[in-house]
């Protein structure tokens, strides 16, 4: 909402798009930061051949937001490197409270 930008449906002149209006501003691709945050999750914290799998299906979601016409690249990219950050940020953060616990 704090950029409020409004959806490619709206703006470019005939394109289609694949699902209902929304009622909600494109950026940031909520859809795209939710997937990969979790996506990170597992790929940070479980075997690989869990965590690539995710991964491969958090791209596919962020791809869908640009396939039914919902989102500009941007607002996806925007999504996943919001998801990211944040999921770095608390994966690196409880990995220190966890080292500060041990050494207690």
């Amino acid at each position: 909402n704090l950029v409020a930008r409004p959806r490619p449906y709206e703006v470019v002149p005939g394109l289609q798009y694949l699902i209902e209006k929304q009622d909600t501003y494109s950026f940031p691709s909520g859809h795209s930061g939710s997937s990969f945050a979790a996506a990170l999750t597992i790929f940070l914290n479980f075997p690989k051949t869990y965590g690539i799998p995710a991964m491969i299906l958090a791209a596919l979601i962020a791809f869908s937001e640009l396939y039914v016409g919902v989102h500009y690249l941007s607002d996806v990219l925007g999504g996943i490197i919001i998801g990211a950050v944040i999921t770095v940020l608390v994966y690196k953060t409880s990995e220190f409270i966890a080292q500060k616990e041990l050494i207690l």
